[in-house]
């Protein structure tokens, strides 16, 4: 692999594929921090604290919106670069451009 250099487009979905993999781990993390914020205001019965949990609410939804259009993207890219590479070359390139596999693992 290191003899054979990924061809443009290869480098720019790769460079695209780590940048969606750290997002995807920065909208998880939002995630869980809204869904306990959620939780810690369920039994607030306010109607200030039922107005925050709306609004906590909507913006969980467009997380979970977002997160789910970096996956497709994500998809997306693994289709074209398994289509261009060998499955071994392309662990070979995650290693030359240090992306990280955590995400293979079950």
């Amino acid at each position: 692999m290191k003899d054979k250099l990924p061809d443009i487009e290869e480098m720019y979905q790769l460079k695209r594929f780590k940048k969606l993999i750290a997002e995807i781990a920065s909208c998880d993390q939002s995630i869980l921090t809204l869904r306990g914020e959620i939780l810690k205001l369920s039994g607030d019965l306010s109607n200030s604290a039922y107005a925050v949990q709306k609004g906590i609410k909507t913006f969980l939804s467009d997380q979970i919106n977002i997160k789910e259009n970096i996956l497709h993207e994500i998809e997306t890219i693994l289709e074209y670069l398994r289509s261009k590479v060998h499955q071994k070359d392309l662990l070979e390139s995650f290693k030359l451009y240090a992306i990280s596999t955590e995400w293979l693992k079950p």
